[in-house]
């Protein structure tokens, strides 16, 4: 991983953000809302320009990852300013709660948009995606199980522990097998009782067996292996048809894997933004078609998480707009203000607190390495 792609991680997320912001600018801006500021990133402002026309000041901050859209009558971390101004037209306070909560919702819904842009154009000129149809093995990561076993990039597994394996999620489960036991339909993790696997590869026409004994990584057994990876391209009307499939797919994946998290089914790898650079940087280096279809999972990721109900994002507020719509009064100022608040400090300490933990982690590897 080079400095190239680093920075290119970080463009490529810096426009995901953009993209939602001006999601929330456009909207409000159609609405009739006052926007201020417009910002890239965070911070001091390292340049800026106000248009003579709108009156909004255009930001690009000193913290390059994440950015805001602040209007009139709203404050920086999500909370609303002051009381109902009535006298302010361009004021987010002056409009009815169906407005506002289109002005906000409007952010991640240009991420999903743009998750469907991307799709149908790599669909068009070729997609990568995991063969997920097959045991091919497309990627082997250096010093884990499967390349201290001897597994190859190409190799075709055949069999593990005995058992005939035909599709990559008959070698998830199989590996699972070999420290999970389900009881009553419950799943345990036993992790003492990891065990070698034999495992049997076709390499060139033959077949060649192996022992590997995974690792636990988050409480559960991997070896480091990555599926083979197809280049598939559609004409124009299916392209968009099997975009809509991506979308809907991943964005079930995702809400799925969320709610395993929170159920204690899976456990929980939070990644903060020197996480989600280092990873997307990985597969820059993989070349174009898989950074940008990377983004555009990314960007599906983005929507999601920007709808979860929790203050100060997005969907935090679209829960206090849709109590108004529902009783039709608002929250009360102090409460909705106070909430937000302390959402932002949270958000703001763990957002530090794994980005500290992403780092310690980037640097740990790097020096294993050497």
């Amino acid at each position: 991983m080079n400095l190239l792609n680093i920075l290119l991680a970080v463009f490529g997320l810096g426009i995901l953000v953009a993209i939602h912001e001006a999601g929330h600018l456009l909207a409000a801006r159609l609405l009739g809302m006052r926007v201020e500021v417009y910002s890239i990133g965070w911070g001091r402002a390292l340049w800026s320009h106000v248009s003579k026309k709108s009156g909004t000041e255009y930001r690009v901050s000193l913290i390059p990852i994440g950015g805001y859209c602040k209007i009139a009558g709203m404050g920086e971390g999500g909370a609303v300013e002051g009381k109902d101004e009535p006298s302010d037209a361009g004021s987010y306070l002056s409009k009815p709660a169906w407005s506002r909560f289109l002005a906000i919702a409007f952010g991640p819904i240009m991420n999903y948009a743009t998750a469907f842009t991307l799709a149908a154009g790599l669909l068009m000129v070729g997609m990568p995606s995991a063969d997920l149809g097959s045991t091919i093995v497309g990627e082997v990561v250096p010093g884990q199980p499967a390349a201290l076993a001897g597994l190859k990039p190409g190799d075709r597994i055949v069999s593990i522990a005995g058992k005939k394996v035909e599709r990559w999620k008959d070698l998830t489960a199989a590996i699972e097998g070999a420290i999970i036991k389900v009881t009553d339909g419950k799943p345990e993790i036993l992790a003492d009782k990891v065990n070698d696997l034999a495992v049997v590869v076709e390499r060139g026409g033959a077949q060649v067996a192996l022992t590997v004994r995974p690792a636990l990584v988050g409480g559960f057994p991997r070896i480091g292996v990555g599926a083979h990876t197809i280049v598939e391209r559609l004409p124009p009307a299916q392209a968009i048809v099997g975009s809509a499939r991506f979308v809907w797919a991943n964005n079930l994946e995702i809400i799925r894997s969320l709610g395993r998290m929170v159920s204690g089914r899976e456990k929980a790898q939070l990644a903060g933004p020197v996480g989600i650079v280092r990873d997307t940087a990985a597969q820059a280096s993989h070349g174009a078609l898989s950074f940008l279809a990377t983004l555009a999972m990314l960007s599906i990721a983005l929507a999601i998480f920007n709808f979860l109900p929790i203050p100060p994002l997005d969907g935090g507020r679209l829960v206090f707009l849709a109590l108004e719509i529902a009783l039709r009064r608002r929250v009360p100022h102090k409460v909705e203000t106070a909430i937000h608040l302390a959402g932002f400090a949270v958000f703001f300490l763990l957002v530090v607190a794994i980005s500290a933990h992403d780092v310690f982690s980037w640097v740990h590897d790097a020096v294993a390495k050497h």
